[in-house]
């Protein structure tokens, strides 16, 4: 690893600058987004039946999730770019959106806000990959690809425990439930995020 790199991560012995700890913080937050969006797979047929929807309406939420990520991932990352210095900030109020997306999916009364929900999950998701992947190219300026797929193994560490602990938890609670439970984990850790980010744009930030 280049020299740099390790004097970044050693800046005045702040744990936050260390290498470990960058990527296991990013990795983590990246199982949240992903515990949660793959969870709500396995929920979709209880929320079906719960709001006697169609196949359109299951459609709905799915293609609903896909627009929100998609539209705000081209204009996010020239917006990004320069808040460099506000990086740490903006991936905590991503986890934060976990927290607030997962709280209305749970608590829903109506279709629409089960629309706005699973929205603002997407765009907390889509979001948070930018400033992480940047955040990672700068700390690890010469294992990029390294840095980045711990990012990703961190995803499918969500990917694969999120069904199974979501399946799990259908034989105690009920979907509402089981979403407003994993509304409560995003919304204490948003606010360590807030320090365990701070500073992670570079030395100047």
């Amino acid at each position: 690893m280049a020299e740099t790199v390790d004097a970044n991560f050693h800046r005045h012995g702040d744990v936050r600058n260390r290498g470990g700890f960058v990527l296991s913080a990013l990795a983590g937050g990246h199982v949240l987004f992903h515990w949660l969006i793959q969870g709500f797979v396995v929920l979709l047929p209880e929320i079906q039946s719960t709001f006697h929807l169609s196949g359109v309406g299951v459609g709905a939420l799915v293609t609903t999730r896909e627009l929100a990520s998609g539209l705000v991932s081209l204009p996010g990352g020239f917006i990004i770019d320069p808040l460099r210095r506000y990086w740490g900030l903006i991936l905590a109020v991503c986890i934060g959106g976990i927290s607030l997306g997962a709280l209305l999916l749970g608590l829903s009364p109506v279709y629409p806000l089960l629309l706005a929900g699973i929205a603002i999950i997407a765009i907390s998701h889509s979001i948070w990959h930018l400033p992480a992947s940047a955040s990672l190219s700068y700390h690890f300026s010469q294992r990029r690809a390294m840095a980045l797929s711990f990012h990703g193994v961190g995803g499918s560490i969500g990917d694969v425990a999120g069904p199974v602990a979501t399946g799990s938890l259908l034989l105690v609670l009920g979907w509402q439930g089981i979403l407003s439970v994993y509304a409560i984990a995003p919304f204490f850790l948003a606010f360590m995020a807030v320090w365990a980010f701070r500073g992670i744009g570079g030395p100047d930030t």
